[in-house]
């Protein structure tokens, strides 16, 4: 059941920076879920399904994705 509420969801992101700190909110009528991290330090977060993962993160720029920029 929670796959198909998962596929017809559309969720809102919102994505929101303090300083060094991110944080990664998603909304959708059925659940809520938000990843608080800083770049580049790895951190646990909670899959919507209850798994426990180890998450990294990375800032990509412009001049990342195309070195000729």
């Amino acid at each position: 059941m929670m796959r198909k509420l998962g596929a017809i969801a559309k969720p809102n992101i919102v994505i929101n920076n303090d300083g060094d700190k991110w944080t990664i909110r998603s909304e959708t009528s059925f659940t809520t879920s938000e990843s608080t991290f800083e770049l580049t330090k790895e951190f646990e977060d909670t899959t919507p399904d209850g798994r426990k993962v180890m998450v990294s993160s990375h800032e990509i720029t412009l001049k990342t994705l195309n070195p000729k920029v």
